[in-house]
């Protein structure tokens, strides 16, 4: 079974369970790492979308503060539950990043991505990435949180006894900036336990929040018209 499929169909609903108390605990999102980079960048979102957004209280947030749209795109059927409930102005989609149910346009100017590229199964990484770029506007921003090690890393799933899950730590925003079509606009660094924004961070504790900017072709230089070989 694809990874993608594990959190689709149980692991999700788990993680959900896990940490219901922190989402719905009043003040949950006062340190937020996406809202505070939202800040510092000067970003006033109008139509948001959010991978992996659980029950959808960071978007719930978002629309509050900057009266925009929100689509939460999450595999969990029991977050999604909760969500509805507690956030009725959210829309709400079940769907893992490699097949988002959502035709465009419209689009999005801004692609909220936090911790979940680290647990997509690897055969469906890079359809994911399409996946997210196919949402975003040009000129829009990706928000992308994720483990930033050292050197690609795959580490064991610990709350799985099979061993059949991983979690894949990489730097991902290098994704898209190695297509040209993204420019990385700002990178802060945090603490996993303390959500501390420090530069300092040694590896192995180290988070980045990176801020990606869509693009497209300006960032090509036409080439020189190459010499004709024949002389004339």
């Amino acid at each position: 079974m694809m990874q993608d499929d594990i959190f689709h169909e149980s692991e999700a609903d788990n993680w959900f369970l896990r940490n219901v108390d922190y989402l719905n605990a009043e003040g949950s999102t006062a340190d937020d790492p996406v809202l505070r980079v939202l800040d510092c960048c000067g970003m006033h979102p109008a139509n948001v979308a959010e991978i992996g957004a659980c029950n959808g209280f960071r978007l719930a947030a978002l629309m509050k503060r900057y009266g925009c749209c929100g689509t939460a795109i999450e595999p969990s059927a029991m977050a999604i539950a909760d969500g509805r409930k507690r956030y009725p102005d959210v829309t709400f989609v079940r769907s893992t990043a490699a097949a988002i149910p959502l035709e465009t346009p419209p689009f999005y100017d801004l692609v909220i991505v936090n911790f979940v590229f680290h647990w997509v199964d690897r055969s469906m990484l890079l359809r994911s990435v399409a996946e997210i770029d196919r949402l975003l506007a040009p000129d829009g921003h990706i928000i992308l949180g994720d483990f930033a090690p050292a050197y690609p890393q795959r580490v064991e799933y610990h709350h799985r006894g099979e061993r059949d899950t991983w979690t894949y730590k990489q730097d991902y925003a290098a994704v898209f900036s190695a297509s040209n079509l993204y420019s990385l606009e700002a990178v802060l660094p945090f603490t996993h336990d303390s959500r501390e924004l420090r530069t300092d961070i040694a590896f192995p504790d180290r988070i980045q929040v990176n801020v990606l900017r869509k693009r497209g072709q300006e960032r090509y230089v036409p080439a020189s018209r190459p010499p004709d070989a024949s002389g004339s």
